[in-house]
């Protein structure tokens, strides 16, 4: 039956001489284990099956000689060690595993002649005495081997429950008195399993418990389960315990121990053991060797983890070699190390894989067995990946801190007194390993101490991170020394990608802190070549106003994006050509989702220094330019947050960065907390600037408008009227910051009623902005808009409409559905189709930004909306009725 239940097994049996349980034989179970093992050992390498699984099935004391031949072959330097690692499956059916609970041999001998229904050979009995605790130990010793690591064998141990009959004459002496026979439980429970292992009672008598009635008998189905989930399984356990058991290091090449002051990544160790290891690995045998792969800049830890990794593994592997993947020809030596050592290998760690000229893919193993960790800069080497892979960037914060405080030699327990210190350290250096390493050896080593170490480093840190230990110094130097070898490598190519990726790369270093957004290069390349941008941002006196785009702005472009203005395609592809080049040796990182650079957190700090925090402005101003005014805030709260601390009150930096963040603000609708900081810069800028001074001017001008959102008018009307009379006897009549004060004011004409004093200014502002700025201009649709609200202040309907069906169309093309200034134009185009009973009109236009009205919080065009679009309906059913 059972070839049937397991088609694919090779079935083996094996017996021994029955007269072992006779005075005349004087064998022991030892020797019988000895014989089956001799015999399975022959029959394997007969057939050539030594790859396949083994699993023994053991009837009564079969299971006896099985435990004891197992123990015999697992001992070291054991000829039949390969049968433990190939065993992956036992049963036992009501073997005697543990002996009896009785101590007298008396026992024994009833138990063993009702089994065999003769009287029992005395070597027999000797062997099986409970008394010499042989059994247990053997029993205790199997499981033990079958449950340690490597070792995965499956175990299933079946108990009889019914009761045989034992005959008289094979009973002890002592018995004499009794019936002719009697029942008894010959194997109990406790004897038959193994603890801690499955067990199932099977209902039969012992002599039944390998002998059954057919397929169905309930006894044999749950016997046959048992084997064919071992048979299932099989090959997979034996497989993992066979490349575990090729241990026990024997060759062990790695260039040197893992840094003394290791500290965490227990979670990265973590997975590589579970991928690596044979003895954890749960993932199931492949054709390919197990790879994985480490990605990251470099001073991130890779290898450091690597060597961590090799050397608390060493066990685990026959052997380990370290291989370096910088060139082909480091590579060919590695594998002439090894070839010398041993002739094949197992488990090996490429290291710095970072030339992306060379396929590593050459250089991998064809075969299935080994396992391999290869550490690169390069992200695209993840592809070789058949575990998995990892990017490291920067340590957790609190491992940053515990590796800076042990390399700064501070003891444990005076740690605590350091921890705010040095975790204003670590945030300092974006938790970057080997900086942390090299302020560390600074510190140690007496250049300044932890509490300094952030002030000097704003104005040393070239020095501070070029520092090292004179003891176990990373591989490559300094931290600037490993961006070195990646700049390096594009210098040495000669081809444009890498001249142009050069370029790029000097352009991020202003805006590494961050996220910079691939759409702020389109607007770019969009606005360098519109003459009209250009040419708009000259003062009177002829100079360029730095504020907005100039010829000289275009001059820093990259030179390729310079070069294509006219062709943003191309640009295109030649900027994301060079920025994937940069990404590929880990110099920048590229998030596709959101599709922005930023660069490596190991240069965070560079924010905290002049230069960077004025780059930090410039790029928040143009995230709240390009409609991301919450990031815009974010990233203008931390540089006032820094100059609040590091400048007096006065300092021209602190305010332009207030002024700036007060902006956002307002973009935001966060009104109340632009008022008192715009009020603050233009309290200061009046008591220090010049009446005329741009600076003062334009603050001053962003207060009325903030005093506009909060209805206090009149005191927006003073500024306002000031501004424009200052600006009037100093700039041009095209002035942009001319004609924008004006329009402002104009605005807040409208909102007293001073409809006439309003329009005089928005035709004058029109009309100069119709001849110098483009149709699609913001600036010029806002003025329209505003020119046609006063038209239709004025019941101007017609002139209204004129005005504002171009101003919609432009907006709706431009605009996303929810912009305020789309929705507002819109629903004034509306009111004036209403007023002119153009009613279908103004329904259509009207419900068009019903549902995006009701969504923009804090603001009343919704309730106006809705108002509307109830006046249309009743002035449509009365239209209908008349």
């Amino acid at each position: 039956m059972l070839p049937d239940i397991v088609p694919s097994a090779r079935i083996y049996t094996f017996s021994w001489n029955a007269k072992y349980y006779a005075d005349a034989s004087v064998a022991r179970i030892e020797d019988v284990a000895q014989v089956l093992l001799s015999n399975l050992q022959s029959q394997r390498d007969k057939y050539d099956t030594h790859s396949r699984p083994l699993i023994f099935v053991a009837s009564c004391f079969g299971g006896l000689i099985v435990t004891k031949a197992l123990e015999i072959a697992n001992i070291e330097n054991s000829p039949f060690r390969n049968l433990v690692v190939a065993n992956s499956g036992v049963v036992f059916l009501g073997s005697p595993l543990q002996g009896t609970k009785a101590v007298k041999g008396a026992q024994w001998q009833a138990m063993v002649g009702g089994i065999l229904d003769k009287g029992s050979s005395q070597t027999l009995l000797r062997d099986l005495d409970g008394s010499t605790r042989a059994l247990r130990e053997t029993s205790e010793k199997f499981v033990t081997m079958v449950t340690t690591p490597p070792m995965k064998t499956m175990t299933m141990c079946f108990w009889e429950s019914k009761k045989t009959k034992v005959l008289k004459a094979v009973l002890p002496a002592w018995t004499l008195g009794l019936a002719s026979s009697v029942k008894m439980i010959l194997v109990e429970e406790d004897s038959a399993c193994l603890f801690g292992r499955p067990k199932t009672m099977l209902d039969a008598p012992h002599s039944m418990m390998n002998k059954f009635f057919g397929p169905s008998d309930a006894n044999f189905v749950l016997v046959s389960s048992a084997i064919e989930k071992m048979v299932k399984e099989g090959k997979r356990i034996a497989v993992s315990q066979g490349e575990a058991f090729h241990l026990h290091n024997e060759h062990f090449i790695v260039t040197r121990r893992p840094n003394s002051l290791f500290t965490g990544r227990e979670e990265e160790l973590g997975k590589l053991k579970q991928a690596l290891c044979p003895s954890v690995s749960t993932i199931a045998h492949t054709a390919t060797p197990k790879i994985y792969v480490i990605h990251g800049m470099g001073g991130a830890g890779k290898s450091e983890v690597a060597l961590k990794f090799a050397h608390d593994n060493r066990p685990e592997f026959w052997a380990v070699f370290w291989i370096d993947a910088q060139s082909e020809s480091s590579i060919t030596n590695g594998f002439a190390t090894i070839a010398r050592s041993c002739g094949h290998h197992d488990e090996s760690l490429e290291d710095n894989a970072d030339n992306r000229d060379l396929d590593l893919a050459r250089f991998l193993p064809a075969g299935r067995n080994g396992s391999i960790l290869i550490t690169s800069r390069l992200p695209e080497c993840a592809n070789h990946s058949t575990m998995g892979n990892d990017g490291y960037e920067k340590l957790n914060q609190g491992t940053a801190i515990n590796l800076l405080l042990k390399a700064c030699g501070i003891e444990r327990c005076a740690r605590s007194a350091d921890d705010d210190n040095a975790c204003a350290v670590a945030e300092l250096l974006g938790c970057h390993a080997l900086a942390i390493m090299q302020a560390g050896a600074a510190i140690r080593h007496g250049i300044c101490d932890l509490g300094e170490y952030e002030e000097i480093f704003r104005s040393q840190r070239q020095t501070l991170l070029h520092y090292s230990p004179a003891q176990e110094r990373s591989t490559y130097g300094g931290v600037y020394a490993t961006f070195e070898v990646s700049a390096a490598y594009l210098e040495n190519r000669n081809d444009q990608t890498a001249k142009n990726a050069l370029q790029l790369l000097n352009f991020y270093a202003f805006i590494h802190f961050t996220e910079f957004p691939e759409v702020t290069f389109e607007e770019a390349w969009k606005n360098s070549g519109d003459k009209n941008v250009i040419s708009s941002c000259l003062l009177l006196d002829g100079e360029e106003d730095i504020r907005n785009l100039a010829p000289w702005h275009v001059s820093h472009l990259p030179k390729f994006m310079q070069q294509n203005l006219h062709d943003i395609g191309q640009s295109k592809i030649c900027f994301r050509q060079a920025r994937s080049l940069l990404v590929s040796l880990s110099l920048v990182a590229f998030d596709s989702h959101s599709g922005t650079t930023r660069m490596h957190p190991a240069n965070e700090s560079w924010i905290k220094t002049e230069n960077g925090q004025l780059i930090q402005i410039l790029h928040g101003i143009s995230m709240r330019d390009f409609g991301d005014a919450n990031k815009a805030v974010t990233l203008l709260k931390s540089v006032v947050e820094i100059r609040t601390k590091t400048l007096r009150p006065k300092h021209p930096h602190l305010l332009t960065s207030q002024y700036e963040l007060a902006k956002a603000y307002l973009q935001i609708d966060e009104t109340a907390k632009a008022i008192p900081l715009l009020k603050s810069v233009e309290e200061i800028r009046t008591k220090t600037l010049r009446p005329e001074h741009r600076d003062l001017l334009t603050s001053q001008h962003e207060l009325a408008r903030a005093y506009l959102r909060t209805g206090e008018t009149d005191e927006a009307i003073a500024l306002l009227k000031t501004v424009v009379e200052i600006q009037i006897e100093t700039l041009r009549a095209d002035h942009p910051d001319l004609l924008t004060s004006q329009h402002e004011l104009a605005r807040a004409y409208l909102m007293t009623g001073e409809t006439a004093k309003a329009m005089a200014l928005l035709k004058t502002v029109v009309g100069i902005e119709t001849k110098t700025l483009r149709a699609d201009h913001p600036d010029l649709l806002a003025s329209q808009h505003e020119l046609a609200r006063a038209y239709l202040s004025t019941e101007e309907t017609a002139k209204a409409i004129a005005l504002l069906e171009p101003v919609v169309e432009i907006r709706t093309e431009t605009l996303r559905a929810d912009h305020p200034d789309r929705v507002a134009s819109i629903y004034t185009l509306a009111l004036c189709h209403y007023k002119a009973g153009n009613y279908k009109r103004a329904l259509h236009l009207a419900q068009s930004i019903e549902d995006v009205a009701q969504n923009r919080s804090r603001q009343k065009i919704a309730d106006w909306n809705a108002e509307l679009i109830g006046y249309i309906l009743q002035k449509m059913d009365v239209k209908r009725a008349s």
